[in-house]
């Protein structure tokens, strides 16, 4: 087993990248370390299931991986009262009940509503209107929540619509963030069932966040929607976006003492690759930062750059999902640190990670259709944030983020 074949990338690009690692980190061997790491894991991951890793076949380990989920599904129902006669609304309702008891960080720096109450006044979306049940932008904003407007309008409103609201981001100020709560909604009023099943059918999820306001919308499915895997994948793909939103604010955070403030939250918001920054020809994501920071910390190294203390470690600060999952049922502790996991076996690439096993087992998808692509993307991830915390490295990209010393 290799990287590459976990990655399912060209060996020679993969190379490439990882020499480049090395060099400028001056911290060869990482990704050997990760891969021993790996085959570690995923022998102890075989093991827990009952299975030989030396004689085992792929479609048996991912068939023992379903079963898993579907058993800690019911562990998960359970937990949140949540009984076999439960309509998918009943279970929404506890995921909200019990997310919103949870001591997670909640804090982020985001948008007032009033400042999206006047881009939105300035720009109606007019589809949006329709769909909530409105003629005038006043009634919708005065009776539905500034977070239910927006997550429709960033679904159905037209390319044209999308790029005259986004060019208003261009003006804001830090005078138009505040520091909130996140928020997590549950629309349900009459018009939503049907607003749900086109975003279903659009994006494949009944889940929105809307990050410049700090909200997660949970949506009611199709009601031919069957309730089997809800508890699990609604609790861990809404954790999930909620850390989205705490990465996104970091960033607008960040970017609060820059000249071009405005410019540069525009550009977040429709520029997917302007979270990224080049280290010796490598592109590293905001994510990769966030995720460095809030998994080791380092106040030192954030007060060393910033001229005052606008970002610190509480705005780093998370809690990984499987850890929670573990605090609410101890036998979930398989999942813990298995995000990156994988094994080929035959030939063929076996995933351990958390969400890929949902989504497979939801969807009811076959051995030879399986997904294995968010282990992937925590993989690559994983092994960027082990080289970020090379100490030349992390200054290097703190100086390209923060400015060396100065974010002006």
């Amino acid at each position: 087993m290799t990287l590459h074949q976990l990655l399912q990338t060209d060996q020679n690009e993969l190379r490439r990248v990882i020499d480049r690692l090395e060099q400028f980190s001056g911290q060869p061997g990482q990704d050997v370390r990760l891969l021993a790491e790996i085959i570690g894991k995923s022998h102890m991951g075989h093991r827990s299931l009952g299975l030989d890793p030396r004689d085992s076949h792929g479609r048996e380990v991912y068939m023992s991986l379903v079963h898993l989920v579907k058993k800690h599904d019911e562990f998960i129902a359970r937990h949140l009262h949540v009984d076999e006669s439960a309509d998918v609304a009943e279970i929404i309702e506890a995921v909200e009940r019990f997310i919103n008891k949870l001591h997670i960080p909640r804090s982020v720096w985001v948008m007032k509503y009033s400042s999206v109450k006047r881009l939105l006044k300035k720009q109606p979306p007019k589809r949006t209107l329709k769909l909530l049940g409105y003629r005038s932008i006043d009634s919708m904003l005065k009776r539905e929540p500034v977070a239910h407007v927006l997550a429709v309008a960033k679904q159905f409103e037209a390319k044209t619509w999308q790029q005259r609201y986004h060019e208003q981001y261009k003006k804001l100020r830090p005078s138009d963030f505040e520091e909130r709560h996140s928020e997590l909604c549950c629309p349900n009023t009459r018009h939503w069932p049907k607003i749900a099943g086109d975003v279903s059918a659009k994006a494949h999820t009944n889940i929105l966040s809307v990050p410049e306001i700090g909200a997660v919308l949970l949506l009611p499915p199709p009601a031919d929607v069957h309730r089997r895997m809800m508890p699990l994948a609604l609790l861990t793909f809404t954790l999930l976006a909620h850390e989205e939103l705490r990465m996104h604010s970091s960033f607008y955070k960040l970017k609060q003492v820059s000249t071009q403030f405005g410019d540069d939250i525009y550009q977040s918001m429709t520029e997917h690759s302007f979270l990224k920054k080049q280290v010796n020809d490598i592109d590293i994501h905001w994510k990769i930062v966030h995720s460095h920071f809030g998994r080791y910390g380092d106040n030192e190294a954030i007060d060393a750059v910033m001229p005052e203390p606008h970002v610190t470690l509480d705005d780093f600060a998370m809690r990984k999902v499987e850890d929670i999952l573990l605090s609410i049922e101890p036998a979930l502790s398989f999942w813990r640190d298995m995000e990156y996991v994988g094994a080929t076996i035959d030939d063929e690439l076996v995933s351990f990670n958390l969400l890929d096993a949902i989504v497979n087992t939801a969807n009811q998808i076959d051995y030879s259709q399986r997904l294995v692509v968010h282990m992937q993307s925590a993989l690559w991830d994983e092994l960027l944030v082990r080289y970020v915390g090379n100490n030349h490295v992390r200054a290097t990209l703190l100086d390209k983020w923060f400015g060396g010393g100065s974010v002006l």
